[in-house]
């Protein structure tokens, strides 16, 4: 029987997004997470934002459910970083953790400063309420900490989008670690973790007693959401096991899979995790290893692929005009909090985000990481 050929390891992180790790796409660039972005973010989107009704049709579905935008992030993050850290050392024998350290640098912090630092000027001015803990706190990557002792109270809604940025940075210190110093057990080290931060993921939704203030937002709840992926991002690099993903894990099986695990969780409440924990990664890896499917032609739109590009800025500054029924600015900023003028000023503010700092400073932290 002929054996069943798939994209290999370092073929699926050269048609990454390059949103990731750089602006200029790539030689067999893989547009269909830039959809998967996009998806992501339209969904967070949904969620900050009103009710709207038109006759028998809204948008309270993903009003409701719209937060999961942040858990395929987070799909897509864990996946994609390990699988390119691997490519790395396939490609050059070693990984290097100042030149992996560079390039988030450059990625992430620049837009994330220049959005603290304009929030900050119109905390000044009184045109937003003041956080200046969640102002600090973000700067050092722990908003998901200062939460629990703060509240999610109006006042600190403008910088709460930062604790997801604060755990995929907390995620950025342990897995290249792991990668590093356990070249020859990663998969069973990389395993053990996503099992262990699984199971304390259920433990957590199981028993009320552990549901403790702002738990959700925790790095230790959310870490199996980044662990899992990575962990299989490390198993499809072993031959047989991609074999029988590109045999098997067709997209609309994937699908399937979290459809059955979701009506599972209905039944048994401790599996609920389990849909975001393993559902998405899978989906997601089901597409990056069937580029010809029609669910990945899909994804690979041009509106779609143009909204992933700029999802970072996006996610960033749509804080500013999508409150959620939180304190709203004063003076002339009050109006672009409404519809549609919110969708304009987000989508502005994220090109100008993009166009200006990110891709030129994505571009910088690339050239000193190679030097």
């Amino acid at each position: 029987m002929a054996s069943v050929s798939g994209p290999s390891a370092s073929a699926i992180t050269a048609r990454t997004s390059p949103a990731t790790e750089t602006a200029r796409p790539k030689q067999g660039y893989l547009a269909s997470l830039d959809g998967w972005r996009a998806i992501a973010i339209f969904s967070v989107i949904q969620y900050h934002d009103g009710l709207y009704r038109l006759g028998p049709l809204s948008n309270s579905w993903l009003h409701e459910y719209g937060y999961l935008g942040v858990d395929l992030f987070f799909a897509i993050s864990g996946f994609l970083i390990c699988s390119r850290l691997i490519d790395e050392q396939r490609r050059t024998g070693a990984i290097s953790l100042r030149g992996f350290y560079i390039r988030r640098s450059f990625r992430i912090m620049p837009a994330a400063w220049l959005f603290l630092c304009v929030y900050a000027l119109l905390s000044l001015a009184h045109i937003l309420p003041g956080d200046w803990g969640g102002v600090v706190t973000s700067v050092l990557m722990v908003r998901n900490l200062w939460i629990i002792h703060a509240g999610d109270t109006p006042a600190h809604w403008y910088t709460i989008h930062f604790w997801s940025l604060s755990v995929e940075e907390h995620f950025y210190l342990l897995l290249p670690a792991l990668l590093v110093f356990a070249v020859r057990r990663r998969l069973l080290i990389t395993g053990v973790i996503a099992a262990l931060a699984t199971l304390w993921t259920m433990a957590i939704y199981r028993f009320p007693r552990l549901q403790t203030e702002a738990v959700w937002l925790r790095t230790d709840e959310r870490l199996s959401q980044l662990m899992v992926p990575a962990f299989l991002a490390v198993l499809i690099c072993e031959p047989r096991v991609r074999e029988a993903a590109v045999r098997w894990l067709r997209p609309w099986v994937a699908f399937l899979l979290v459809v059955l695990v979701a009506v599972a969780a209905i039944r048994i409440r401790t599996f609920g995790p389990l849909t975001v924990v393993f559902g998405f990664p899978l989906i997601v890896i089901a597409t990056v290893l069937h580029p010809a499917s029609w669910t990945t032609r899909l994804l690979e739109l041009s509106p779609l692929r143009f909204v992933g590009r700029i999802s970072y800025s996006l996610y960033l500054w749509q804080d500013f005009f999508f409150v959620m029924g939180h304190q709203r600015a004063a003076g002339p900023l009050a109006a672009l909090q409404h519809f549609p003028l919110s969708y304009l000023a987000a989508l502005a503010m994220a090109l100008l985000s993009y166009h200006f700092v990110e891709r030129p400073l994505i571009r910088i932290g690339h050239r000193i990481a190679s030097r």
